[in-house]
Formats: structure tokens, sequence, C-alpha cells
């Protein structure tokens, strides 16, 4: 029988322990819940920029192109030029000129590949900042031997080029606007940058991550493996 007489507490030891036990437990699954956080904004911004990107062009497409087109290597400036005057701003991305080996430059020293090595510099062609300044798009000429996709690239970097990680396939992803005017994901096996050799953690391709877009777009648990 207790004694009402007396006053019971935990001793300095065992609230040392105890405070103890719930640092490791911290320790332990902090980390893993900073990475589901960041991973969750992640998939967020990719789905409102893919979106908001989508219907950019589609506005290019209807209202300057009568909504019929043909896009081809020789749109590319028009069509650059009219996708940022439905989204940019007059900021300039890195206070360069694009187009040339010091954007190139730029892309190199600024992104990496999936598995984090140097990018090989392509979407250096143009580059605007959104109004809301959430994204930034870089544009390119595709490469002349492209015949299933048209020659114009698009790449987007969903928090922004001011924002780490800066990574393909995980803030910044690659598409391609086909002659029609639509916007579709790499990593499909028959576009230029198919997702099993474009999409592997392990690659050291200049241009790994290219194909993750597919995967992002496709599989409900590609941000959440993202792995940090």
């Amino acid at each position: 029988m207790l004694d009402k007489t007396k006053i019971y507490a935990f001793t300095m030891a065992e609230v040392l322990i105890t405070i103890g036990i719930i640092g490791i437990v911290a320790a332990m699954t902090l980390p893993s819940l900073i990475n589901d956080i960041r991973n969750k904004d992640l998939e967020s911004r990719f789905k409102k920029s893919y979106s908001a990107l989508s219907q950019a062009i589609q506005l290019v497409i209807e209202n300057e192109y009568g909504g019929v087109t043909e896009l081809s290597r020789s749109d590319f400036g028009d069509f650059g030029n009219y996708l940022r005057k439905y989204m940019g701003t007059s900021r300039d991305v890195g206070g360069i000129s694009w187009g040339n080996a010091t954007a190139k430059q730029f892309i190199q020293d600024t992104y990496k590949t999936l598995s984090g090595g140097v990018p090989n510099g392509q979407f250096n062609d143009y580059a605007f900042y959104t109004r809301d300044g959430n994204m930034t798009v870089f544009l390119d000429v595709g490469i002349a031997a492209n015949t299933m996709e048209s020659e114009i690239f698009i790449a987007v970097d969903i928090n922004n080029v001011d924002n780490k990680p800066n990574k393909f396939g995980y803030d910044i992803f690659a598409f391609y606007i086909d002659r029609k005017g639509r916007l579709l994901p790499f990593g499909d096996a028959d576009t230029y940058y198919p997702k099993d050799t474009y999409c592997v953690m392990n690659s050291t391709n200049s241009s790994n991550g290219y194909g993750c877009t597919i995967k992002a777009l496709t599989e409900a648990d590609y941000f959440k493996n993202l792995p940090y």
C-alpha cells in the first residue's frame, strides 16, 4: 500500500534515460520524416508545373498558331517567345544570354544528373522564370536526327533554378513538344530518352534523369522513393 505521506517522482537518472530514448527515436525517424515532407512537396510542385506548362502551350497553339500547327526547328525562336509571353517575366536567368557555350556551362554548373554527375548542358537555348517565380523553363532545339518527336525540347525546374536540389529527375524534368504542339514526357520507349537508359540511379550517362519524367507522371510512389 502506498504511503500517502510520501511524494513519488522520477529520479534524475530515469529522466535522463527517458530523454535519451526519445532522442534516439527522433534521430532515427526525423530524417525519414523530413525526406517524406520534401518529396511530397516536389510531387505537388511537379503536378502543378506540368499542368501550368501544358495549359500555356495550348494557349500558344490556339492564340498564336490558330489551333493547328506543324512545329519544326524553324519555329523554335517564335515558340519560345510566345511561351514566355504567356508565362514568363523579363528577369534574366543566370544573368547571361542564352543559346551559346556560356549558357551550356551554366546548366552544367547549376544542375546535376539523376546520379549526381555533370549533365551534358542541353536545354541551353532559351530560359525564363515564370511570373509567379515558382518555375524556371528551359528550351532547346533538338538534334536533326530525331524523327519521332519535334525538335523543340523543354525542361522545367519545378521549384525554380535558385533552389536545390537542382537534379534531373528530382526537381527538373525533361519533355518534348511534338509537331502538333503537345507537351509529352521523355521516358517512353519510343522517345529519344527512354527511361530504362536515362532514369537509372547509378548511371554515369550525362543525360541520366531526362527519362524520369514518364515515371514521375505514371508511378504513384516515384517521389516517395527518391533517395537523399
